[in-house]
């Protein structure tokens, strides 16, 4: 007669592959953990907007900077100027994401009816969305933000230059 030998059952702290029931929860409450800090970023996301939301600011704030390092601003809330501004911006394309190390010189804050979004210019087509991501646009916005600025002072003002 053959003998049979019975397995005996798993200890109450091990699953049936031998494994600690705690292994299995950690990786569950892992799982969770990051499916819902995924679903949160989305949702911050949603709520600063996204980069079409700069054509709808209602005014416009330029920034540059003057010798010795004064910073000027012009307050752009004349409907037909703002328009005109606004339709410069011919956003081309963006890049999602925070960037570090970027020394802005000039920039826009951009007004809505329920929040404020500042651009810092990069380049003459390249705006960092502070805590967004970049904006990219043609140099047409650039030129006319400089235009405005110009007007403003009376002489050529390049806010891409820190003490005109």
């Amino acid at each position: 007669m053959t003998e049979q030998t019975q397995l005996a059952p798993a200890p109450a702290h091990e699953d049936e592959r031998g494994l600690p029931r705690w292994v299995g929860r950690t990786l569950l409450l892992v799982c969770l953990a990051l499916f819902a800090s995924t679903a949160g970023v989305f949702a911050y996301l949603r709520t600063v907007g996204n980069s079409a939301d700069l054509k709808k600011a209602t005014s416009l704030t330029l920034y540059y900077t003057l010798k010795p390092q004064t910073l000027k601003r012009v307050e752009v809330t004349d409907p037909a100027q703002v328009k005109d501004l606004l339709d410069a911006l011919d956003i081309t394309h963006t890049d999602p994401g925070m960037v570090y190390g970027i020394k802005p010189v000039g920039y826009v804050e951009f007004r809505l009816p329920d929040r404020t979004f500042r651009c810092n210019f990069f380049s003459k087509t390249q705006l960092d969305r502070a805590n967004w991501g970049q904006v990219y646009v043609s140099p047409r916005f650039y030129e006319k933000v400089c235009d405005v600025a110009s007007r403003a002072e009376g002489r050529r003002i390049d806010v891409l230059v820190n003490g005109n």
